[in-house]
């Protein structure tokens, strides 16, 4: 386990902790020795928590290492074996890190198409296309900076990233103005003298900025 998800482990479990003692559980963290009943010797779960009328045994574990895991079933079964007792498990999702970006070929290839979309008299359908590809990548390099884009619109989440000095507010003003475009391809009150073709190039950039940035934090 790599000292990331370590400390992310770390955190949900003394976040388990509080809220179990707040419950008024006595609470072991990492219980080891005489700490472990019986039928738990041999286990290492992350936390024990007791009262007069439950038993806990608290394991965290990352998504990704669920399946497979034979000590993970021996532990629930075990617990399961004992009256009074009963096994919670915490699945961690993806850390930041483990967003990866897409291929230098693949990022050619969807910016590529975008171009072949407005050169083929599509100007409307390659600059709808190209804000997708670049709404994906900043939904991307948003999770790696933790902001929640499930929660988030785009235009929120760039914001957020050109607050922390993530991109620039010549990108935020770029997409501004390609967002306002969109909406009036969705709505009808855009013709295809509108668009430029400056207009495609100028998302493709914007998808290289972001891209090289999510590239920097997966490294």
């Amino acid at each position: 386990m790599n000292a990331e998800n370590s400390q992310r482990r770390a955190r949900n479990r003394q976040t388990a902790a509080r809220q179990y003692r707040k419950l008024g559980y006595d609470v072991v963290e990492c219980p080891s020795g005489d700490q472990l009943p019986p039928f738990l010797r041999g286990f290492s779960p992350d936390l024990i928590a007791t009262s007069e009328a439950d038993r806990v045994v608290l394991e965290i574990k990352r998504a990704a290492d669920l399946k497979g895991s034979n000590e993970l079933r021996e532990l629930a079964a075990a617990v399961d074996q004992h009256a009074g007792w009963r096994f919670e498990l915490i699945a961690l999702g993806p850390s930041p890190r483990d967003v990866v970006p897409p291929s230098e070929t693949t990022l050619d290839r969807l910016t590529e198409r975008a171009l072949a979309l407005y050169d083929a008299g599509l100007p409307d359908a390659a600059l709808l296309y190209a804000a997708s590809v670049l709404e994906e990548l900043i939904r991307d390099v948003g999770a790696q900076h933790r902001i929640k884009g499930k929660l988030h619109a785009t235009r929120a989440i760039v914001r957020d990233l050109a607050f922390r000095g993530v991109v620039g507010e010549e990108m935020v003003d770029a997409l501004d103005r390609a967002w306002d475009q969109r909406n009036r391809i969705v709505h009808g009150s855009a013709s295809d003298q509108d668009l430029g073709r400056e207009a495609i190039v100028e998302l493709i950039r914007a998808c290289r900025e972001v891209h090289a940035e999510m590239r920097l934090q997966a490294a």
